[in-house]
């Protein structure tokens, strides 16, 4: 071996060395809510404060007081990892022209001031309504809103909020509604003084009478917030995108999939994050009439729409199927995007980072665990510190009797993967997927804090927890 050779590998060999040795707590079942003989713990939504301290909120399906009926939970979670204290676990769906219902899709976020706001999707005798809750201090109730009254929305079907937190206690929701004719997409800001207007928001002149779908909402540090969702223009599913500034007034609504390849064939499962400054930056997964691919494309703050780039071009991935990004943004205002993608045999995950100039990385297949290598992988998550490092988890089968087992792995500022650890195997008879629904969330310091749900038992699923404080 020549001497560059040699320093070459030394060099790759010291970075991944160099890279965070993840230690991992022990799996903890969170889902021990007494009050409720539940069966099917799912879609946990979490996130985490500075002092490591991390709160989760699920829907929890099983029989109260003998009848079938589901309702939202949340935990508060210690940095170390230990079960919650009594009284650290309780139903926070408790408006009461739902509370005896159906209550679905949670949603969690933390406000600068303490409070913990949840929103979720209800029903209310009638129909599905959103709901939001904010707790002060974040397990002291404060205040139960039906937030869902726009007068062409209010007796209609409501689903899939999102929520983000803005300045002094504000915080932002969005979800999909009917208003008689389609569904669209709906707007509220909530303050500690009051409730703001609902706004429709999906107003785009070729998309104002079809369908829209799956809102992602994100808010910068002056309140402004973005929202992107799908939604139909009369021939195929497209991405818009819409900023609201922190007064509430509307921006223009902006068709975004329009990469030349794309642009008359169908997009879905938009994902935004955006910057202090205000810049947004979206991915998606769309059809360039061979296949699935992930596309890319930032928003500045003014509003300007930049080149939409396609970004799955893994060698061994660019003629095959990719769906459901997830991206995260960092201080710079680099992104980081994973999903899902077919390499011909199976779906595996993949990583690339667009820096703040949208220069794209190389993009890396991340899911190369030995246990894992040829077979399937799922549900990848991702979130990234202050020093450009970002954590991916997601769910892979180990060949194991189709068990799905929890593996995750970093990256370097400058694309450098560690290695592949898998980091949670809970032991089961049933030859049935152990983990779903995962979510991820890293605080400024490069601790992981990961939730999903498992099956425990026969037909028995709960909502797990793990993190790498310990």
């Amino acid at each position: 071996m020549n001497k560059k050779k040699f320093l070459a590998i030394s060099c790759l060999l010291l970075t991944i060395l160099c890279l965070p040795s993840l230690c991992w707590s022990p799996v903890l079942e969170v889902s021990m809510q007494p009050d409720h003989e539940s069966w099917y713990d799912w879609d946990p939504n979490s996130v985490v404060d500075s002092s490591g301290y991390s709160y989760v909120t699920w829907t929890s399906t099983g029989y109260k007081d003998g009848d079938l009926t589901s309702d939202i939970y949340m935990a508060i979670i210690s940095p170390t990892g230990g079960p919650p204290a009594p009284g650290n676990i309780r139903n926070v769906s408790m408006h009461p022209d739902a509370i005896a219902w159906d209550e679905m899709y949670p949603e969690i976020t933390k406000d600068l001031l303490g409070h913990c706001c949840v929103t979720y999707s209800g029903w209310d005798g009638t129909s599905y309504q959103i709901y939001w809750v904010r707790y002060f201090d974040c397990f002291l109730p404060w205040r139960y809103k039906k937030i869902s009254t726009h007068p062409d929305n209010a007796g209609h079907y409501n689903y899939h909020p999102e929520i983000a937190s803005g300045t002094l206690g504000r915080s932002y929701v969005t979800w999909q509604g009917s208003d008689g004719n389609d569904q669209e997409i709906y707007w509220i800001q909530l303050s500690p003084n009051g409730i703001g207007t609902v706004q429709k928001i999906s107003t785009h002149p070729d998309n104002i009478t079809h369908h829209d779908s799956n809102p992602r909402i994100a808010v910068d540090s002056s309140d402004n917030s973005y929202v992107v969702w799908q939604g139909s223009d009369g021939h195929d599913y497209e991405i818009y995108w819409v900023k609201v500034d922190s007064t509430g007034t509307l921006g223009t609504v902006q068709k975004i999939s329009t990469h030349p390849n794309n642009v008359t064939y169908g997009d879905g499962s938009p994902c935004i994050k955006v910057d202090t400054a205000g810049n947004s930056y979206v991915t998606w997964c769309g059809f360039d009439g061979n296949d699935y691919e992930i596309y890319w494309v930032k928003v500045d703050s003014t509003g300007t729409l930049g080149t939409v780039q396609k970004i799955s071009t893994h060698p061994d991935n660019v003629m095959n199927g990719d769906f459901i990004p997830e991206i995260v943004v960092d201080s710079s205002g680099n992104s980081y995007i994973v999903w899902k993608g077919s390499d011909g045999n199976d779906f595996e995950i993949y990583w690339m980072k667009m820096d703040s100039t949208g220069i794209p990385g190389t993009v890396l297949k991340i899911s190369t665990h030995p246990d894992n290598l040829t077979n399937r992988d799922y549900y990848p998550m991702i979130g990234v510190d202050s020093s450009g490092i970002s954590y991916v988890t997601w769910a892979g089968d180990d060949g194991d009797d189709s068990d799905l087992n929890i593996y995750s792995v970093t990256i370097d500022a400058s694309g450098n993967p560690g290695i592949v650890q898998k980091t949670s195997a809970i032991p089961n008879e049933y030859g049935l997927d152990e983990s779903l629904y995962l979510d991820i969330v890293v605080d400024s310091s490069g601790y992981s804090y990961v939730y999903w749900a498992g099956l425990s038992g026969s037909w028995d699923w709960q909502i797990y927890f793990m993190n790498s404080r310990v």
